[in-house]
């Protein structure tokens, strides 16, 4: 069994569930409607989404929101880079595993390791938190006030909420993968 290119898969599932999660225009409406303080979060937010295409942001954001705003950015654009190299590295590895059902039964081990993995994050949101702002933006750009326009557009349950979102589909995703690699073997098995 490829277990390196279940793996490969396992993030690739995960990094473009991630990705269009994030970005879910519907997702985010709903999201900020419940966990925002903001009246006009709404526009707020379509404006703060069209900033990751266009890098243009017309909101009024403290000198520090906006280097935040300019490093989440950045950061997004090395994520979609991220995702484009594990493509090729999951096509390497298929090409030579010559094994396409096998890669995708073993995506079970990926999926409880993954599971294993976000328990933190369901026990000690805040922790987490934490640590993934200190990890990626070790500058401290990150830290504002509770009155902040950031903090009151998104504040802490907002992200809860969308990484709650995230591992729910990619979980599902990877799920239905096993189930369809399962179903596959036994059709042709007979």
């Amino acid at each position: 069994m490829n277990y390196f290119a279940s793996f490969v898969l396992f993030l690739l599932v995960f990094s473009v569930v991630f990705e269009l999660t994030a970005f879910d225009r519907a997702l985010q409406k709903n999201l900020v409607k419940h966990n925002s303080a903001r009246i006009d979060s709404a526009a707020e937010n379509e404006q703060v989404l069209d900033f990751f295409s266009t890098g243009s942001l017309e909101l009024n954001l403290t000198s520090d929101e906006m280097s935040h705003m300019q490093d989440v950015k950045k950061l997004n654009d090395y994520f979609k880079l991220f995702i484009w190299l594990l493509v090729v590295v999951f096509g390497v590895a298929v090409y030579f595993s010559m094994e396409g059902i096998k890669i995708l039964e073993g995506l079970w081990l990926p999926l409880v390791i993954g599971v294993v993995l976000s328990m933190p994050c369901l026990f000690f949101p805040e922790q987490v938190f934490s640590l993934f702002h200190k990890v990626f933006f070790p500058q401290g750009n990150y830290l504002f006030g509770a009155d902040s326009f950031l903090v009151s557009l998104y504040p802490k349950a907002y992200f809860f909420s969308l990484f709650y979102s995230i591992l729910l589909r990619a979980f599902s995703a990877v799920i239905f993968l096993i189930i369809v690699s399962l179903s596959c073997k036994r059709m042709f098995r007979k």
